[in-house]
Order: structure tokens, then sequence, then C-alpha cells
């Protein structure tokens, strides 16, 4: 470039001088020749820019669309037939005089010429014939071609000096001031050829050049878009929404795309112009996409297209029985939980309580839920610890609207004599009155029992339900869910199981599991769900002695089978090489339970992030230790088989940041699957709504 050029020959001549003294002219003249570049880079972006206006004028072209840059410093301009340009508004120089100014002027036969001002005196640019040159074409006379318009460009010559190409073949010529001397390059002048972009008038933009000409070009704007404020519009299953719409300009429009499952019929004849929406069944066996885009495509009278957009969802149907939920614990530390939904058509749906409630959250640590008669109860452990709802959260089924959230705060003595507050855990609810929730105490959980709470006052009872309580993991309740069928709740408690009548909320019968230990030696029990055949099965470790964080084994876990009365109809060892976890930060083993096979599922390892799960068919007593296997994050919260497709849902938590939930076919488990992911911490564990259906709790 002969910027580069002139920047070389000072560069030779400067070396004589010291070599301080060297780098420092240097970098100067480096900073002089980057600023000189950008100058004539944004001149002649200018003249270009000049030029579309005026031909855009000349030909009877309008402007469609003005938007005004974040920054300020000029528009974003749309004309119908000449495309879409970027226009800043001037910047002045130091003195307004070291910079030649290029602009246009119309002449007395209606054209629009280039003209040159130098020193404040404007000229017509001529070629070297001495003819003007037009801005834009000019049309020929009958039977002959039109001459094109030419854009001048500014340039800088190897001395540093201004020069002009008209770009007719003779190269460029040194710009001269009014004393006929060229003009040298000095860097500090303005970079636009406009001076000022005034779009205050509806019907016309003005744009006032550097040399005070102005050019007025009219504006009819083209206009297409919905006039819903909210990114995102809702519908319930089958809901029909009529979308207003704003329509300038258009002269035919038409449905571009809408999300599978989706009609939208486009109305642009009414006054009131709109879009009908029309979400799909959420139960019905078709696939639909639950969210995604409707797009209209608009076209005016030129043939140029606009575009409008909205994004639309369809809440789910959360009464549905062959809907799966996952409770997310969130973090207890930085963050609240969450639940997410998967429909039948595995649409998955995330922040289901925040978004029909106003972004409120359901509170810090979510445990548990249940339902129950249409209403949807959660149970978070910190409760509004980090602006979350409550720690006893009740909502509409069918909507997730909060009815109302309580603190629940609730004491127990623990085993050193104080008082200490209570973490929920987990809990069943067994009519419109009562409920029955397991907790453990916030001293590192050295305590934990069952409290029955009274769904009408909205009170829970000072003393647990008599026989339930006691020392974590020895002799207290499970940190584990709770089992209700048939009148009655059945819960694990340090060795043993309690069955309590759900009226009266007495505890029937205490069913012992450590009958074989010896001296000193323990069990624990696990786990307590009910199997598809209306049986409850039991999940046991094995004997251990010595600390349950180092224990010495002895023998197998086992696997109890026990009737609604208490009476074990069977026990059978687990073989495999695995043994349950017993320490306390691992109270559970995550088992579940097929609601129409006889399958088992839990994990098969005593260490802290459990990598690997196993079955057991309560039919043929086989042993698989190993059907789930090298889940590195860690299987986290209570897995699920879905009660009518019979996939097994199994949640990790990597580095207890995030959670994923895998689904398995459980009948092959290793042949692949499908994941979830959702950005909040840890899943409590997975549930399905069928689990709360009176044919399954009266199974």
């Amino acid at each position: 470039m002969r910027i580069l050029r002139f920047l070389t020959a000072f560069a030779v001549l400067a070396f004589a001088v010291s070599c301080t003294k060297w780098d420092s002219e240097l970098d100067a003249l480096k900073d002089r020749v980057e600023t000189l570049e950008k100058q004539v880079d944004a001149l002649n972006s200018s003249i270009s820019e000049l030029q579309q206006v005026v031909a855009a004028l000349e030909s009877g072209d309008y402007i469609t669309s003005i938007e005004e840059l974040e920054d300020g410093s000029g528009y974003v301009i749309t004309f119908a037939k000449h495309g879409t340009m970027t226009v800043r508004n001037g910047q002045d120089g130091k003195d307004g005089k070291d910079a030649p100014v290029i602009g246009i002027k119309q002449d007395m036969d209606g054209i629009y010429y280039w003209t040159i001002t130098v020193d404040g005196k404007e000229e017509f640019l001529l070629t070297d014939d001495g003819e003007k040159v037009p801005v834009s074409g000019k049309d020929g006379n009958d039977g002959q071609d039109g001459k094109d318009g030419v854009s001048p460009a500014l340039g800088i010559d190897e001395e540093g000096y201004w020069t002009v190409d008209m770009l007719d073949g003779n190269g460029p010529r040194r710009i001269l001031d009014a004393n006929g001397e060229p003009v040298k390059a000095q860097g500090d002048s303005g970079d636009s050829m406009f001076a000022e972009i005034d779009n205050s008038a509806d019907d016309y933009v003005t744009f006032v050049l550097a040399n005070g000409e102005t050019i007025t070009v009219p504006k009819r704007i083209t206009e297409l878009k919905f006039n819903d404020a909210a990114s995102e519009v809702s519908f319930n299953s089958r809901q029909t929404k009529k979308l207003k719409l704003t329509v300038k300009g258009i002269s035919r429009a038409e449905v571009l795309s809408i999300p599978d499952g989706w009609t939208a019929v486009l109305d642009l004849e009414s006054y009131s112009k709109t879009l009908s929406v029309t979400a799909p069944d959420v139960l019905s066996p078709e696939k639909f996409q639950s969210s995604g885009m409707v797009s209209l495509v608009g076209i005016d009278e030129n043939g140029n297209t606009t575009v409008a957009a909205q994004l639309v969802s369809v809440l789910p149907d959360f009464t549905d029985e062959q809907g799966t939920f996952v409770v997310i614990e969130g973090n207890m530390t930085t963050e609240n939980g969450t639940l997410v939904y998967i429909d039948r058509n595995n649409n998955y749906y995330e922040n289901i309580y925040e978004n029909a409630n106003g972004g409120e959250e359901i509170g810090n640590v979510v445990q548990d839920m249940y339902i129950y008669d249409g209403k949807i109860y959660l149970l978070t452990q910190n409760g509004s610890r980090m602006d979350g709802a409550g720690r006893f959260v009740v909502c509409d089924l069918k909507t997730m609207k909060k009815e109302y959230a309580l603190e629940l705060e609730f004491y127990q003595e623990s085993t050193t004599g104080n008082s200490v507050l209570c973490w929920p855990q987990h809990l069943v609810v067994t009519d419109e009155n009562t409920a029955y929730i397991q907790y453990s105490t916030s001293d590192y959980e050295l305590y934990s029992g069952i409290r029955k709470m009274n769904l009408q006052t909205r009170t829970i009872e000072d003393a647990d339900v008599p026989g339930t309580g006691g020392a974590f993991t020895v002799d207290g309740a499970v940190k584990a869910r709770l089992v209700y069928s048939r009148g009655k709740v059945i819960a694990g408690k340090g060795n043993s199981v309690v069955i309590i009548d759900a009226v009266s909320g007495n505890v029937i019968k205490t069913v012992p599991m450590d009958s074989d230990c010896v001296g000193e030696e323990q069990r624990q029990v696990k786990n307590v769900v009910k199997g598809a055949d209306g049986n409850i099965y039991v999940l046991i470790s094995a004997r251990f002695t010595g600390i349950s964080y180092s224990p010495s084994w002895n023998g197998n876990p086992k696997v109890a089978c026990m009737d609604h009365d208490g009476n074990i109809l069977w026990e059978d060892d687990l073989e495999g090489g695995f043994q349950f976890p017993v320490a306390t930060y691992s109270p559970a083993v995550q088992l579940c339970a097929s609601f129409n096979e006889p399958e088992l599922f839990f994990i098969t390892t005593d260490f802290f992030t459990a990598d690997q799960a196993g079955s057991y068919n309560y039919e043929t007593m086989e042993m698989n230790p190993t059907v789930i296997s090298g889940m590195n994050d860690g299987i986290y919260g209570y897995m699920g088989i879905h009660p009518f497709t019979e996939q097994l849902f199994v949640g990790t938590a990597p580095q207890y940041l995030s959670t994923d939930i895998y689904i398995y076919d459980s009948t092959a488990p290793g042949a692949g699957y499908v994941k979830y992911s959702s950005k909040k911490a840890s899943p409590a564990g997975v549930d399905f709504a069928y689990r709360f259906s009176d044919e399954w709790i009266n199974r």
C-alpha cells in the first residue's frame, strides 16, 4: 500500500538517529499510519453509503426499516430496492481543514454530482476530460445505455498527500487546495460524509451531509411482528389463543413454520390482525413438540420479505398417570431445588413450579413429593433459606400453582439433650387430613423419626409416632421413602420395619430383620418398596461388626418379602460379591420396583460414589449385580421403572453441580439410553404419577 511505502522511506531516513529516538518516532509513525488508514477506509465507506442513498432517491426507492445502533452513533437503514446499509453520524476533526470533504450537489439538470471541498471551497469533482461525475447512473437516450454512476476513491500517496481516483482509468491524482498546493493528510478530521441523520419525521428521513447539503428519502416502514411482549406464550392442552399482530406495508403474508402437532390460522382481513394458534392434545399418542417457534413471512409490494416469530409452548397435564417427575435437590449452599416433568411422549419440561408461580422457587434441598386428591405436596429440607417458598409446599396438580407453603419448623431433643431443628425428608399423604413425614435432625443427622401432620390445621405434632424415633441408622426411621398401601404406612427403622395404622397413627407391628445376628453383629434396613405382586420387599445389609464407616462383614445382604400384616413370607441372600453401605452418609440404596414385573433395582456397592446398580427377580430369585455399571458421576437419588413403558430411569449428579437422567430399557439396560440434563444439582429421585393412584395404592 502507498502508505506503507511512505512509512518505509521515513523509517530509512530516521535510522541515523539514536535507537531510543528511533523507537519513539517509529511508534508515533505507526500510530499515525494506522489512524490514516482507518480514516481512508471510513471515508470511502461513507462515499459508498452516500451513493446508495442518492441511488435510492433518484430511482424512487423508499426506506422500509430504520433502527438506531445500540451506541447511538448511527442507524441501520433498509431500502425496499437497495438493500441494507449502516450510516454513522459524522465526527468533527480538530479544525475541519486538513482533509478534503467529499460531498454531492444537485446541478441545474436535476442530477446529483460529486463535489470536493478543500479549505471551505466547494467545487464539482471533474474527470480529466473536465466532465462532472454523477453520483448515480444517468438514463441514456432512446436506444442507448445510460451512464453508470461513479464512486470516487480517496487515498493517500507514498508522500502522505490526499488523492482521489475517479476510476476512469487515469489513476489517482492529488487533491489541491485553493492555492493549488497538494493537501497533506494529518489524520485529525472527521471520518463520515454524513453530519446528521434525522429520523424524527413520520414519512421521511433527512440525511445532512458534511458539506451542508440535505437529502430527503421517503419512509414507508414495513413491519410484521407479534404484539405479545412475553418472550414465550404458554398454552394449556388443546387451547386456542389469538396472537395479535402489527402489520404495516405488507401486501400478503402466510405461516412460515409451526411446531409439530400445532395448528395456526392467519387472519389479516379483520380490523384486529391475528394468528389463531392451537396447542396439541398432550394426552394424544401422537408425537408433538412441547415448544417451538411459530413464524410468519410477509411480502411487500416490491417482493421484499419480513419474518416475524413467536416462541410458544404447551403446558403438560401433570395429572396424567403416564407422567414422570424428577425431584432435584439443588445445593444447600448455592441454589434451590426444582421439579422436572417428562410427559408420555418424552417431552422434557424444566422449572414447572417456577414457571407457574412467577419465578418463585420451591425451596432449598427439595427431598420428596407426593400426589393426593388433585394436589402435589413438595418437601424441602431447608425451606426458604435461599428465598424459596418453604419446607412444605402444596400446589394444584393441574396447574402447578402454589396453594400454600409452610416453613414447618419443628424440633427434636437430640442424643446430646439439646433441642435441634429437624430436616423433613420423605412423606406420604394418607387422606385430606393427614400426612406422615420422616425426618432427621440437623446436627449431622444424629437422630431420626416419623411425625404425623394435620393438613387441616397445617401443624405437625410435637412428638414422633411412638416407636419410630431413635439414633440415626441404628433404631430411628430410615432416611428413605415411606410406603403407603392399603391404609398402612410402612417404613424402615434401624434394623426393623414398622407398620403404622394411617388413621390412628399408631405402630401396629415392628418386624425385626436381624434375628440371625449373633453377639455384636448388626444389620440395617436399607429400603422398603411395594412390588408388582402387592407384597412389601425389604433390602437389608449383611451382618457386620465394628463402626459403620469401616465395618467387618459377615455374609451377604438379603431381601425379605413381607405381607401387609408384617409376616415375613421368605428371605433370600443376595449373592454377587457386593455389600450395601451402612455408614450414615449412605442410609439408602435407591430401591425401586417394577409396577408390572417381578423386578427390583438397587445400588450394589458400598462405595460413597455408587457407580453400579443391580436387579433382582423375586420370582426366579436371580440376582444380577451389575445390570448398570460405569456410572462414574455416581448414581444419585431414587431410580424408577416407568409403569407403562418399563423404562428404567437412573439419575446422576456430575460433581454435585447438575443433574443427568438416563432412561434405559429395563429388560436390556446395556443396549443404550436416552439422556436428559438439568443445570440444577443432584436428583433426589424419579417418581411417577401412577404410584399415587388408587389402583396402585390398593393393589
